[in-house]
């Protein structure tokens, strides 16, 4: 829960409260009337491909989902749609659980890392790196012959790969939160240890003391079943084990008047409300922390 929530609060707060368009140059009044032209051609066609960047999703939704992937797993992926003119024509973002680096064989034969491919399910599509003119399949990653008829929808598009970096990985991001791995993981089972407490019907783990005699078999066997499952699941709250105890009758003194049983927690804590609480909010924080959240 912690982390989702400082993934999305860290996605808002830097690429989803909104955009504009700034020029490169700072513009003065001294600014050369060719450089003013140039800016507000370049300004025209980035507004229009950023207004409405395809027909599914706006510029905010794109990049706040952009930096979500690239939070949570260190690596986040935009589709640049070009037309046959070379103009951007459209932005999509693209999840970054189905995309993979491409390794390909070289001019010289030797094996190198160069565009994408996205896989879902037992289907592959093929993608170039920003920048990368030559058409290339969409369908079979192969570069097509100059000479070469070529499909338009075949046509691979272009990736822009947005990364964490790490220096345990040259091709990879890591998400920032790997360093509170043990944190997230001890929040998961915390969590669940709780849920089971109840779906047992908050029984902790016991131990069956008996002295001054012996249970029978048949009890011992009673008391597996009831706590597998009789005793086992909320709707079944406040029922009764009776436990009967056996003497044999050797080395008891006449005012003995038969065995004591005692049902005893074994585990430290879990009778207590909200268990692991204090060791949740510690965990949260270094979550937070981890994302510079106070």
């Amino acid at each position: 829960t912690r982390l989702g929530r400082s993934i999305r609060t860290y996605a808002r707060n830097t690429l989803g409260l909104g955009w504009r368009i700034e020029p490169k140059v700072k513009i003065t009044k001294e600014t050369e009337e060719t450089i003013l032209e140039t800016v507000k051609r370049q300004t025209m066609i980035l507004d229009r491909v950023f207004t409405k960047p395809n027909d599914d999703m706006p510029t905010n939704s794109i990049f706040y989902n952009l930096k979500v992937d690239e939070e949570s797993t260190g690596n986040g992926y935009l589709e640049i749609v070009r037309n046959r003119f070379g103009f951007i024509t459209a932005i999509y973002h693209v999840p970054s659980i189905t995309m993979r680096k491409r390794v390909v064989s070289g001019d010289d034969g030797e094996k190198e890392v160069k565009g994408f491919v996205q896989i879902q399910g037992n289907d592959k599509a093929y993608f170039k790196e920003f920048g990368d003119t030559a058409p290339m399949s969409a369908t079979t990653g192969d570069y097509f012959r100059t000479d070469e008829e070529v499909e338009e929808d075949d046509l691979a598009t272009e990736i822009i790969h947005f990364r964490i970096y790490t220096p345990m990985n040259y091709w990879y991001g890591a998400p920032r939160y790997v360093s509170a791995a043990p944190a997230i993981t001890g929040n998961r089972f915390a969590a669940i240890r709780n849920v089971k407490f109840f779906e047992n019907d908050a029984v902790p783990r016991m131990a069956l003391m008996v002295s001054g005699g012996k249970l029978s078999t048949e009890t011992l066997q009673q008391i597996e079943d009831y706590f597998k499952g009789k005793a086992m699941g909320v709707e079944k709250a406040h029922t009764c084990l009776v436990i009967q105890g056996d003497t044999d009758g050797a080395g008891f003194d006449k005012g003995n008047t038969g065995p004591s049983i005692d049902l005893k927690p074994l585990t430290v804590g879990v009778t207590e409300d909200a268990s692991f609480q204090t060791y949740r909010e510690a965990n949260d924080e270094e979550i937070r922390e981890c994302f510079g959240i106070g």
